[in-house]
């Protein structure tokens, strides 16, 4: 069966059939992005709208609609993200944010926020030095990934993946320290 050709601009009802033909890859995007599980379909859904609302400002590729349906996707999981831990006491969210964007994970377990930080503050200590600056110029101090890379002479590819390493293993760090069952990997800051 053949593809079913689209003009360059989409029509709300043809960007609507483009939307629904990708419907399942947008939902695990939204489920690998949302803050919270619950909030997989909502993110599913503002990708949506906002995909239809700016139907016009991009042309039609059929190769490349999953990237722009993902990128579209992450930005509204983001936006859900940001929603999420204004929400939050002021230093529980920097432990949010640090811990990847997963809130299910930053241990409602432990009621004691104080404990929480220390055992932030604890595997903080054990990154290295480079490590350790660079989480905190990101994520305290707000320098931007663009910023961020030029002043590491890396790529802004590389200064994320960097990033997302270095939440990984804070999360499991801080999860042993916690005393909660950690990553079945079993990788933390201790074992390097």
């Amino acid at each position: 069966m053949q593809e079913k050709q689209f003009p360059q601009k989409l029509s709300q009802e043809e960007a609507t059939e483009v939307f629904m033909k990708h419907i399942d890859f947008v939902r695990a995007v939204a489920f690998k992005n949302a803050p919270a599980r619950h909030l997989q379909e909502d993110i599913t859904h503002d990708a949506y709208i906002h995909f239809i609302e700016h139907r016009t400002e991009w042309e039609y590729d059929p190769v490349r609609i999953k990237g722009l349906l993902k990128v579209i996707t992450e930005n509204m999981a983001h936006q859900q993200w940001r929603a999420w831990t204004r929400n939050l006491p002021e230093n529980l969210a920097r432990v949010a944010c640090c811990l990847q964007r997963n809130p299910e994970k930053v241990f409602p377990e432990v009621s004691n926020n104080e404990e929480k930080l220390t055992a932030l503050r604890l595997c903080m200590q054990k990154l290295s030095p480079e490590d350790r600056e660079l989480v905190e110029s990101f994520y305290f101090a707000k320098e931007s990934g663009t910023d961020l890379a030029q002043r590491l002479h890396k790529t802004l590819a590389a200064v994320y993946k960097k990033l997302s390493r270095l939440r990984t293993r804070l999360l499991n760090c801080v999860m042993k320290a916690l005393g909660i069952d950690a990553n079945p990997s079993g990788k933390d800051l201790a074992d390097e």
